[in-house]
Formats: C-alpha cells, sequence, structure tokens
C-alpha cells in the first residue's frame, strides 16, 4: 500500500528497535527507557482504564499510526495553505492586468457599437451573465401563490436545511414531503496554539 505519510515509506509502523533498556511500562503500556534500578524513568504516564469484564477490546491502530496520519494531514494542509496563498500573491498582478485589458476591450467594442472583434489569435466578445434576486419575498410568495400551478416553475426544488434541522431538533419530525440525511464526514483541526 502506498504510503500516506511520506512518499515511498510503508504505511505500516516501523518496528521499534528491541534494546535491552527499553520496555513497556507496567502503567500505561507505554515503551520507555528503564533506569538501571530496573524502573521506568519518569514520563507521562496515562494508566490503562480497567476494562468492564465481558465487553471485548476494539480494534486499535497501530501505536503512533493515529498520531502520525494527524500529523500528516495537518503539515501538508498547511504547506497547501501557504503555496494557495503565495501563488494568489504572484497571481495577483497578473490577474490586476487581465482585468484592465478585459475593461479596455469592453471599451473598444462599446465605442465602436460592437458585440465582438476578432484578432490574430481570438476573438472578443460582449456576453450577459443573468442574476435574480428576490427583494421582497412576501410580496413574490404572494405572487406565485396567486397562481401557483402555472407560477410554480419560478421557484427552485430545494428547502432549507437549516430550516429543517432546526425543525427536527424542536419537534422531532420532518415536515411532509422532505427527506434529511446527515452524512458523516471526517475532518482534521489543529490544536490551538499556547
Amino acid at each position: 500500500m502506498k504510503d500516506i505519510f511520506n512518499m515511498g515509506d510503508s504505511l505500516e509502523e516501523p518496528e521499534l528497535k528491541e534494546g535491552p533498556e527499553r520496555k513497556p511500562c507496567p502503567e500505561c503500556g507505554k515503551e520507555v527507557t528503564w533506569t538501571q534500578a530496573g524502573k521506568p524513568r519518569s514520563h507521562k504516564c496515562t494508566p490503562k482504564p480497567e476494562e468492564p469484564e465481558g465487553e471485548s477490546e476494539q480494534p486499535k491502530a497501530p501505536e503512533g499510526l493515529i498520531d502520525r496520519a494527524i500529523t500528516a494531514f495537518l503539515e501538508t494542509k498547511a504547506e497547501l495553505e501557504l503555496e494557495a496563498k503565495l501563488f494568489a500573491d504572484a497571481m495577483a498582478p497578473r490577474n490586476e492586468l487581465q482585468a484592465k485589458r478585459l475593461e479596455f476591450l469592453g471599451n473598444q467594442l462599446k465605442d465602436a457599437g460592437l458585440t465582438s472583434q476578432s484578432g490574430t489569435m481570438g476573438r472578443s466578445e460582449v456576453y450577459h451573465v443573468d442574476s435574480a434576486t428576490v427583494s421582497d419575498p412576501l410580496i413574490f410568495g404572494n405572487w406565485v401563490g396567486d397562481d401557483y400551478p402555472n407560477r410554480k416553475h419560478y421557484l427552485e426544488n430545494r428547502v432549507s436545511k437549516t430550516a429543517i434541522k432546526q425543525d427536527l431538533e424542536d419537534s422531532k419530525t420532518l415536515p411532509p414531503g422532505v427527506n434529511f440525511i446527515k452524512i458523516e464526514k471526517v475532518k482534521v483541526v489543529r490544536k490551538p496554539k499556547k
């Protein structure tokens, strides 16, 4: 399996080198260095919680594997964020120049009364982006409701998940004709700096 921590290594936890001075701590089970007197050196020892009888132990990832995955994820995320910022900063002058070029070409088309103009490598043309927003939901809703069978196409086929979630929390029931599912995802968050 390809290593997700650093390219080239295997995904399996590297084998710890056994030495006479490294043994598991009897309190927490963590591999620690032992003194000549036969006691574990001081470390942050968290005793293992005793498991109630009858319950089977949950399968666990090899020690350190989860920490390695979280650390690798956060380090890569930080690198990507830095690279994205550096790239955005480097591209800002070019983006500004492109915006000025588009403005120039738009003014040239407008002044000439044209909708398009050709050059040796391409063509500039005017196009329109449509946008419709509701300025007064009550008036618009009443207008649609007055002739709903002929005006329902003015509405999008979606529901407010925020309102449905709140309704579920308040009344524990869904409005009729609505489905609500929770999709489980995993995210990694950095610990706050001290």
